[in-house]
């Protein structure tokens, strides 16, 4: 209720001056209004006047240019388009006194001018053609359309300067004759006009009469046109202008003397008003304003749910809140009486010399305020930490603090969120120290470590300091930019990459291998950062290294005699030495199997060498499906029969050609084969295929065995892959034999894989580009 009296009062302050000026002005409007009017109607007519003294003048200047071009017309159509120039020029030379700013007359039969007076300053234009002039050309067509004369301009003349050229088209017997055309010197017309606006301070302007509402003027004088306009039409046969004159309006004291003696009444009556309301409003609003502060203030309080303090520092007096003994517990009335010793009571005593020491520093103006983080015990027996800030505000004669009031504040929850907090990042720097893999934080824009743990400091060589100060560009060799180039990519896409391999260039300037992994995250002020895992591979691709060349040189150095010692005991087995005892024979053919399953696995062993190594040379050539699925057959069966397996081809005669290596191919067919043979059921029959998809041929394999378990699938086609170790001892077989099948068949541009149903068996298929357009005859191919 008080706020709402104190808005009305306050509105009254403004509104009754307001009230009063705005009568006297529309008074004062009113009467300055009728006189300007009244003033203003004068003014008009006067220009109307003057406007019509100048219309005279370019009739009179007009009118001859117009005549002569009429009677020449007339004389033409007359003389049935004959001209006597000799006739005409003296009679030219009369008419041409008439019209001081006649410039030229001429004549243009077919629009070419034959004719023009006076010829000597004008002899640029005889014989042209307006055809030949495009600025004129289609005003000309539009003349002998429409059959009207029309006075044209200004426009530039081919002779030199400005003229209002005035033209009669001429028929003969409704034929189209020629041009009869006058010109007037336009910079001498509108010069004089431009010297009589000087001269008169007549603003003035031609404006072409039409129906386009925003036409412009073709000529105005320099002056610029005041408010107060009067327009004249010019009409004579070919022109309709629109005269537009006009002249300052001489407005004085007199003519204002209304408006200056309203506005001063009112602005005198207004501040009367004023200074009456407003001695009585200001105390008013004074105390309002402390009112609505106090109010505030205790809102904003309550809103915050902050205890406040007033210490009176040379009695000791304090005063606290409600809010402040909640916060430990208590009410206002538990501690009464309070003074500065309740709260050092609460306190904790290993707080106390740090609150102490400050309160010192801010009283001799070391410290803007009191500032203290502190423990307070509970009613409940617990300590709450609280936030104590405060400033005195007064001061004693003698400069000694008198009044100081601060705020009180529960940060108990902030206090042990803070504590967890320095705990998780204590137990994560000991696990980012402590890593044996290299950790490293990024700026994502500069490429600059931040932070590096010790084991990739340990591999790079530099010391730490000597590390931060470094970038990845410094440490990443030239070659390996494009890596970095798409670790970015990634990161900006999916927010994290790898893992990628590279090397970093150690502080010796030796490289050494690196197997990366990372994510993209913003900081607190919105940078990006990189968190990346950067193994040292130096070890592990040395020692991948050693094996490779171990199993290489093994595999070397025992095929030569292997392939002996398989050779001389097939030979003692096949009864060439002579007869063996039947318990010596069991032995030798032991060993002969033995050594054959052992050059099996020597061979893999190189072709998956040579594969890995890159090594691996085919001769793709046009290859007949036909003779190769049944020579595999063939091969096979003996192979198969120890198992009680037949071996069937499905479709003998298909004309399918592929282009494929035949000798690595049938190593792909001989390894389908025994692999089915092994692992399908006795007494059943492994099916060999072939059929065109597409623009490929797919050779397939299918077995009655168990099938591929679900589990074991996404090894199939990985080196040393075996289903079941006991199954393999007992079938034999290296587990390379899939893998070599897979690179084997991705070297010939084709690809592999299976169709499977656990306890149903599997069908393995092999697909290759197809040559297409051959035949084949005898089991030779013909491309």
């Amino acid at each position: 209720m008080q706020s709402t009296l104190m808005l009305i009062t306050r509105r009254s302050i403004i509104l009754l001056p307001v009230l009063v000026l705005t009568g006297l002005l529309v008074i004062s409007e009113v009467i300055y209004r009728a006189q300007r009017a009244v003033a203003l109607n004068i003014h008009r007519s006067e220009l109307v006047t003057r406007a019509s003294d100048v219309r005279a003048v370019l009739e009179r200047e007009l009118y001859p240019a117009i005549y002569i071009a009429v009677g020449l017309s007339s004389y033409i159509i007359n003389r049935n388009g004959q001209v006597d120039e000799r006739e005409l020029e003296g009679w030219l030379s009369t008419l041409f006194t008439e019209s001081r700013y006649l410039r030229n007359i001429a004549i243009a039969p077919d629009n070419r001018i034959s004719l023009v007076y006076p010829l000597p300053d004008n002899r640029a234009v005889l014989g042209l053609s307006y055809q030949e002039i495009p600025s004129q050309w289609p005003v000309v067509q539009a003349l002998m359309a429409a059959r009207e004369p029309l006075l044209q301009g200004p426009i530039p003349l081919v002779q030199g300067g400005q003229g209002l050229v005035y033209r009669i088209p001429v028929y003969i017997e409704n034929n189209y004759w020629g041009l009869v055309s006058t010109v007037i010197d336009a910079d001498r017309l509108f010069g004089v006009l431009e010297q009589y606006s000087v001269n008169s301070q007549l603003s003035m302007k031609l404006i072409p009469r039409s129906s386009d509402a925003t036409a412009e003027a073709f000529w105005r004088s320099t002056l610029s046109m005041s408010t107060v306009v009067a327009d004249v039409p010019l009409e004579i046969e070919g022109v309709a202008w629109t005269l537009s004159v006009s002249a300052p309006v001489q407005s004085g004291w007199l003519d204002n003397r209304y408006r200056y003696l309203g506005w001063a009444l009112a602005l005198a009556m207004s501040l009367v008003v004023y200074l009456l309301l407003h001695s009585s409003l200001t105390r008013r609003l004074v105390q309002a304003r402390f009112n609505a502060n106090e109010e505030r203030l205790q809102a904003i309080l309550d809103g915050t749910n902050i205890g406040t303090w007033e210490w009176n520092v040379q009695t000791g007096e304090t005063r606290f809140n409600e809010r402040w003994a909640d916060i430990v517990g208590y009410t206002l009335e538990e501690l009464a009486p309070v003074s500065i010793d309740t709260w050092m009571r609460l306190a904790h005593p290993k707080d106390l010399a740090a609150s102490g020491l400050q309160l010192e520093e801010h009283f001799r103006g070391e410290r803007p305020f009191y500032d203290i983080r502190c423990r307070m015990k509970h009613k409940d027996g617990h300590w709450v930490w609280v936030h104590d800030r405060g400033r005195v505000m007064t001061w004693t004669d003698d400069g000694k603090p008198l009044m100081m009031f601060g705020t009180h504040a529960d940060i108990t929850d902030l206090k042990q969120a803070e504590l967890e907090l320095q705990e998780s990042e204590a137990r994560l720097r000991s696990l980012f120290e402590l890593s044996p893999v290299g950790i490293a934080l990024n700026d994502f824009e500069s490429g600059a470590f931040l932070d590096v743990n010790q084991a990739l400091i340990d591999s790079s060589g530099y010391q730490r300091g000597e590390f931060l100060r470094l970038t990845n560009a410094d440490i990443t060799p030239q070659v390996h930019r494009q890596v970095d180039d798409d670790i970015n990519t990634a990161l900006l896409t999916h927010g994290r990459y790898g893992p990628v391999e590279k090397e970093y260039r150690h502080k010796s300037g030796e490289c050494y291998p690196v197997r990366l992994s990372g994510v993209l995250i913003d900081d607190r002020q919105g940078r990006k950062l990189m968190w990346s895992i950067i193994e040292d591979i130096s070890e592990s691709q040395r020692i991948e290294r050693l094996k490779k060349e171990f199993v290489s040189s093994v595999s070397h150095e025992l095929r030569t005699p292997l392939t002996s010692i398989s050779g001389a005991l097939g030979l003692v087995r096949g009864g060439v030495l002579g007869d063996v005892p039947a318990e010596a024979l069991d032995m030798v053919a032991m060993a002969h199997e033995s050594a054959q399953q052992l050059t099996i696995l020597i061979n893999d062993l190189l072709d998956m060498d040579k594969l890995v190594a890159g090594k691996m040379r085919l001769q793709l050539k046009p290859v007949s499906l036909d003779a190769l699925l049944a020579k595999a057959v063939r091969e096979n069966q003996l192979y198969a029969d120890t198992f009680a397996v037949t071996l069937h081809l499905a479709n003998p005669t298909t004309g399918l050609v592929v282009m494929a290596d035949e000798y690595r191919l049938m190593q792909i067919l001989n390894n389908l084969l025994s692999n089915a043979a092994k692992f399908t059921k006795e007494g059943t029959a492994v099916t060999l295929g072939v059929a065109a998809v597409d623009d490929r041929a797919r050779i397939w394999v299918r077995d009655h065995g168990p099938g591929i378990a679900a589990d074991f699938a996404r090894h199939l086609f990985k080196p040393f892959s075996q289903a079941d170790g006991s199954d393999t001892r007992r079938r034999g077989g290296t587990g390379l034999g899939l893998s070599i099948c897979k690179q084997l068949a991705e070297l010939m541009h084709g690809t592999i894989g299976y169709d499977s149903v656990p306890g149903e068996g599997a069908t393995f298929h092999v697909d290759l580009p197809l040559v297409t357009g051959s035949t084949v005859s005898g089991g030779e191919s013909a491309l």
